[in-house]
C-alpha cells in the first residue's frame, strides 16, 4: 500500500462504497445486505506469476471435476460427499442431471493468493456465475475511484471502462457457446 499512494483512507473507502453500491454484496439468511470486500488492485492473468496461476486453475479444475465424477456416479468415498450436500433445488438438479452427459464447464474460477513468492489456491469453483458480474463491479469501481482520485474527468473514466473488457459478457459468450455446440437453436 505505501507504494500506491493514491491509496489513502478516503479513496479506499470510497472504492469500497462504490462496490457496494454497484452491487458487490451478499444477501444474508435475514435478508439483510452485507457488503464485500473488494481487491485493492486488479490483476489480469498473463505470463509469469499469473500465467502459472492460470496453469494450476486448470490442474486444479480438471482434478475437481474428475472428483466430481467419481462423487457424482457413486463411486468416491463418502467423505467427499459433501461437497455437494449444500446443493439445494435447481442447482442439485442441474448438476445431477447434467453430469453424466456433459461434462463441459462455461464458468470456472480460481482464486488464488501470493504467499513468500508463490501463487496458493485458496477456492476453484464452478457453481457461481455472480462471480464475473462481481468481477465487473469491482473492474468499474476501481476505475471510477482511482480515476477521480487521479483528477481524470468523466469522459476520461468513460474512455478507460469502454477499454476494460466485461467478464459478464465473456460468461454470456461462453454460455452461447456450449447451448450451441450442445445442439441449440433457439435465436439467442
Amino acid at each position: 500500500m505505501a507504494r500506491l499512494p493514491i491509496w489513502t483512507p478516503a479513496v479506499v473507502a470510497a472504492y469500497a462504497r462504490r462496490c457496494y453500491e454497484l452491487g458487490l454484496a451478499v444477501t444474508l439468511p435475514d435478508g439483510s445486505r452485507a457488503p464485500i470486500p473488494p481487491m485493492i488492485t486488479a490483476r489480469s492473468l498473463g505470463e509469469g506469476p499469473w500465467g502459472e496461476m492460470r496453469r494450476d486453475g486448470h490442474v486444479l479444475l480438471g482434478a475437481l471435476a474428475r472428483l466430481a465424477g467419481e462423487v457424482l456416479a457413486g463411486r468416491a468415498d463418502g467423505r467427499y460427499r459433501r461437497l455437494f450436500g449444500h446443493f439445494r433445488g435447481f442447482e442439485r438438479e442441474v448438476v445431477e442431471r447434467a453430469w453424466p452427459s456433459q461434462r463441459v464447464l462455461a464458468n470456472a474460477r480460481a482464486d488464488f493468493f501470493v504467499e513468500a513468492g508463490r501463487p496458493v489456491a485458496l477456492e476453484v469453483n464452478t457453481t457461481i456465475p455472480a462471480m464475473q458480474g462481481y468481477a465487473d463491479v469491482v473492474n468499474r469501481a476501481f476505475v471510477e475511484t482511482v480515476g477521480a482520485a487521479r483528477g481524470l474527468s468523466e469522459a476520461g473514466v468513460r474512455e478507460l471502462l469502454d477499454r476494460v473488457p466485461s467478464q459478464a459478457a465473456s460468461l454470456l459468450g461462453a454460455l452461447l457457446d456450449g447451448y450451441r455446440a450442445l445442439g441449440g437453436e433457439a435465436e439467442t
